[in-house]
């Protein structure tokens, strides 16, 4: 195999927490897309496979079969309709071998997040928070505050447990009898808050504080001046094109000029304009069909 591969695509959902590591999910995208590769190959057993398409890419796996089975985690956890980022071998050595520092990390994500909605397109329209969803690894914006989840107390123990607590259902009930812990009586039996749960776990039940960093750093690149300043770095040193005429959201680009993303976004306003006058217009005529009596 005399070709050698200049991109490797994975799945967006893989960025699902690199700003706490970025070396490892660096590895995990390159694990993902030589086991993806080596599927579409004809010859040898899966592990042969598997070391034929690291060849593809130049890669070296320490242990190729932990590389192997780790791909397959991901491989069969990509659900149907995750979309996919294609980014240069390149650059994910250089984010693999070099320390790097959240603004560094930020600005990969987005990168990332840009190419995830690019798919093969040109250009694409957009907007803040659907940009900073993709970086963090979420495939849609998270239009609505999740539902809080209540819990039995069988159904607390085994939460806890699995968060690294250690506790039985006995003395979840006896601390809902106490008032040590916040419950509400239900028809069968009690019904505890998450956070209420989490708050009393992990002060009465051994379990390991909640790592929320995700979640914060989510916030924070929510700000304007973060994500700004994010996409400001995009455009000046990465090639990005950005292109917003007051309205809602903007244009990007890797390929278009601003000025073939102004002509577009001239000519989707017009062509919006044209549709709400034609809806007007059918909307007036039917009215004036009702008033009539025509209709």
């Amino acid at each position: 195999m005399d070709k050698k591969a200049e991109y490797m695509n994975f799945p967006i959902t893989i960025l699902q927490g690199a700003f706490k590591d970025i070396r490892e999910k660096v590895d995990s995208i390159m694990s993902y897309a030589t086991y993806k590769h080596s599927l579409g190959l004809e010859f040898g057993n899966e592990s042969q496979r598997m070391k034929e398409a690291a060849k593809f890419f130049s890669i070296t796996f320490g242990n190729i079969e932990r590389a192997m089975q780790k791909a397959k985690e991901i491989h069969d956890s990509v659900k149907k309709g995750t979309p996919f980022a294609s980014v240069r071998l390149k650059m994910l050595w250089d984010y693999y071998n070099d320390p790097k520092k959240e603004a560094d990390i930020a600005c990969f994500c987005a990168f990332c997040a840009i190419k995830s909605m690019l798919g093969d397109k040109e250009y694409v329209k957009t907007n803040k928070s659907f940009v900073i969803a993709r970086m963090f690894g979420l495939v849609n914006i998270k239009s609505e505050e999740p539902q809080k989840k209540m819990f039995s107390a069988s159904a607390a123990h085994r939460f806890i447990n699995s968060l690294g607590g250690r506790v039985g259902v006995n003395q979840i009930t006896g601390a809902i009898r106490s008032g040590e812990l916040m419950a509400e009586k239900s028809a069968s039996g009690y019904e505890i808050k998450e956070a209420d749960l989490i708050k009393w776990a992990v002060k009465y039940a051994d379990m390991p504080e909640p790592d929320n960093s995700a979640e914060q750093l989510m916030r924070k690149y929510s700000m304007r001046y973060h994500i700004d300043n994010v996409l400001l770095e995009l455009q000046t040193n990465w090639g990005l094109k950005l292109y917003s005429d007051h309205s809602r959201g903007f244009y990007l680009s890797f390929t278009k000029s601003l000025e073939e993303l102004a002509i577009i976004s001239i000519e989707d306003k017009a062509k919006s304009k044209s549709k709400i006058l034609s809806q007007e217009r059918a909307k007036a005529k039917e009215s004036a069909l009702r008033k009539l009596g025509l209709k």
